[in-house]
């Protein structure tokens, strides 16, 4: 991606899909906005300025019917932990393999402490509980062996992954969406072959943590 503010509107950001991306980028693999930080963004609004005619869609993931849609044996067992989120995505250690001065950056951000959130968080407002989990940031449930955090991350992500959870929305210039970051995750389909992909982004504010 290039991402850069928008002449006079520091607020928003410009997110143009490079033509030849070195490796998929980490829009294409489901997220949360800033899961890293100790309050991750309230929502989103992002405007379509520019979109190739085919490829690019945006998936979303309802993670209240995603957390409702587990047994109830698995609700339990996953409520009350904790999963860890670095400062880190698949794009920034690809940065960081590399080498050269973009490294030096993420090499920093290693020495950073992992935030830690909720697998399972209430909505301030609606009092629902949802699934807080993202496969491109969450490196591990915090109180489990390795292989046990990896087995129960891998089952979620597939959960997740399911159709019955998501929505798909396909952009034309103009074309604007508003979601709320604290009960879904969201993705670009990766699937655009030529054209030019231009996307203005505001992100929302968030006030809170996110809690049991």
């Amino acid at each position: 991606f290039i991402k850069n503010r928008v002449a006079g509107e520091p607020e928003v950001e410009s997110l143009e899909l490079a033509k030849t991306p070195p490796l998929a980028p980490p829009t294409s693999i489901l997220h949360i906005d800033l899961s890293s930080s100790e309050i991750p963004t309230k929502g989103t609004v992002l405007y379509a300025v520019d979109v190739p005619e085919m490829g690019g869609d945006t998936i979303w993931v309802n993670c209240y019917a995603a957390y409702e849609g587990l047994s109830e044996p698995m609700q339990q067992f996953i409520r009350g932990r904790t999963g860890l989120f670095p400062a880190l995505d698949v794009a920034a250690l690809d940065r960081l393999v590399k080498g050269g001065p973009a490294a030096m950056d993420v090499a920093a951000r290693f020495k950073q402490a992992p935030t830690e959130h909720p697998l399972v968080s209430t909505h301030p407002e609606t009092g629902r509980k949802s699934l807080f989990i993202d496969p491109l940031r969450m490196w591990c449930i915090s109180d489990l062996e390795p292989d046990e955090s990896r087995a129960i991350s891998s089952f979620l992500n597939e959960h997740i992954s399911q159709p019955e959870f998501q929505c798909r929305f396909h952009w034309r210039p103009g074309s604007l969406a508003v979601w709320d970051n604290r009960c879904t995750l969201h993705k670009r389909v990766d699937d655009v072959v030529e054209g030019r992909r231009l996307m203005h982004r505001v992100p929302i504010a968030g006030t809170d943590r996110p809690v049991m």
